[in-house]
């Protein structure tokens, strides 16, 4: 993997951007989902969100690009996130969402192009350059052979792929991506987590994802950020936020954790209170890994 520490800015690419987050609190059907919540999302670098199912990653996600009733502050590079109309979020943000869907019919390539909505503009019918960043687009995700194709031929990872390139279509600085990995096998899986971290390398993207595969978010983010009941439990390096003892306060399990071979990231093993013999992990006193009795922010 590559690293970010300093992430090129490619043409019509700008500088990435950062974003923060003060006392955010948003209630969602008179329910408070997130309770406070401070955060700093440091430009440039890979984000990985995780923590069990209802703890508030979608909807901090929301949060971030402003779609969530939220009280507290979100920052764009200092920015209220709040201020901005959305055209200007749409400029600045893009965002992948886990349930997006388009018809059956709908052409590829025209799906794409949907992505330049916040560079047009009701006096102006030209959008300078919008076309050029839809082919790009296509081809940086591999879909330029299929600009034609209709989405309901495309196989999961395909349609994934169109998301993205949608989302790269906006020519952003932070690139929002919700469960991209969620109904897809293992090789394609692979495969857009690979792309991610490629255009973070090659365009400077900020990159804020939601994942639950732990080992995943340690081989391919920067931060890992984990929650639990609508708070932020962890955030920091992979290596330091993703200990024995972290995960299992979150996600309430056992885990192994050793050093991948390659990478020196965790590889994170949750401990089956069934396994048993000579292939089963150690025992949790003996687990790898862990930074006990520290809380991290």
């Amino acid at each position: 993997m590559s690293s970010a520490g300093n992430p090129a800015s490619g043409p019509g690419n700008p500088a990435s951007a950062g974003l923060s987050v003060r006392g955010l609190v948003v209630e969602l059907g008179g329910r408070e989902i997130l309770h406070g919540i401070d955060l700093d999302l440091a430009p440039g670098l890979v984000h990985g969100v995780a923590g069990p199912n209802g703890c508030g990653k979608t909807t901090l996600v929301r949060a971030l690009c402003g779609t969530a009733p939220a009280r507290g502050r979100v920052l764009l590079d200092g920015e209220p996130v709040a201020s901005m109309s959305s055209r200007r979020r749409g400029r600045a943000m893009a965002v992948v969402w886990q349930n997006a869907q388009a018809g059956p019919d709908a052409r590829v390539a025209d799906m794409v192009g949907y992505g330049r909505y916040a560079h047009q503009s009701w006096f102006a019918a030209r959008d300078t350059g919008g076309r050029a960043a839809v082919e790009a687009a296509l081809d940086r995700t591999g879909l330029a052979p299929l600009a034609d194709r209709r989405i309901g031929t495309l196989s999961g990872g395909e349609r994934q792929r169109v998301w993205l390139a949608a989302a790269l279509a906006q020519e952003p600085r932070v690139l929002l991506l919700d469960e991209p990995t969620t109904y897809l096998d293992v090789a394609h899986q692979l495969e857009i987590l690979d792309l991610v971290r490629e255009l973070n390398d090659e365009r400077g993207l900020t990159v804020v994802m939601v994942l639950h595969d732990l080992t995943q978010t340690a081989r391919y983010c920067d931060n890992a950020v984990l929650m639990t009941d609508g708070r932020v439990r962890a955030t920091g390096a992979p290596a330091r936020a993703l200990d024995a003892e972290t995960i299992e306060q979150v996600f309430g399990v056992d885990t192994w954790i050793s050093a991948d071979p390659v990478s020196g990231q965790p590889v994170v093993v949750p401990r089956s209170h069934r396994a048993t013999g000579p292939g089963a992990p150690p025992d949790p006193a003996h687990r790898a890994g862990g930074h006990h009795g520290e809380e991290k922010r």
